[in-house]
């Protein structure tokens, strides 16, 4: 076997035309589209960071927002009660006045009641000793001396109940 050397270069030629002509029309372009998609996937690893982020940030707003409802409807809630005690001691007040009110309306009729019958009770009385005396004595008494005796005897029957 003899080495041709015109069949070798022609042979490194051959693959240095390949190897350009490859290096030119695939590797380039594979290179240029595997750098493309880095790029988009770098851009998309962003994105999926970003909107973490703002995940994190409407959260963080969201919990923000439930505390201050909840602490606003705590501040309504103590309002409200505040405002049914004022009220219950408003009414209990009322009810009072209203109930001492009463009371005094029952106290006069009461009174006006018991004086009444201390006045019916003192008629039959009085005519109860009239006609009694009138019999004892055996004379009519005139109405004079009459209305005495009757008072005398009234007033010492209301000292002797007191």
């Amino acid at each position: 076997m003899e080495i041709k050397l015109a069949q070798i270069l022609f042979q490194m030629i051959n693959f240095g035309v390949v190897f350009g002509a490859i290096t030119f029309l695939v590797y380039k372009p594979i290179l240029k589209v595997l750098d493309e998609r880095a790029r988009k996937a770098e851009e998309v690893d962003r994105s999926a960071v970003e909107a973490e982020q703002a995940k994190q940030e409407i959260e963080s707003l969201k919990q923000k927002a439930l505390r201050e409802a909840e602490q606003q409807g705590a501040k309504i809630m103590e309002k409200a009660k505040d405002e049914a005690k004022s009220a219950k001691q408003k009414l209990m007040e009322e009810a009072k006045l209203e109930a001492k009110a009463d009371q005094e309306k029952a106290k006069k009729a009461l009174d006006s009641e018991k004086k009444a019958i201390l006045e019916s009770m003192r008629s039959e009385f009085s005519s109860t000793v009239f006609m009694v005396a009138e019999k004892l004595v055996g004379k009519s008494l005139d109405s004079k001396s009459h209305s005495t005796l009757i008072d005398e005897g009234i007033q010492e029957l209301a000292s002797s109940m007191k």
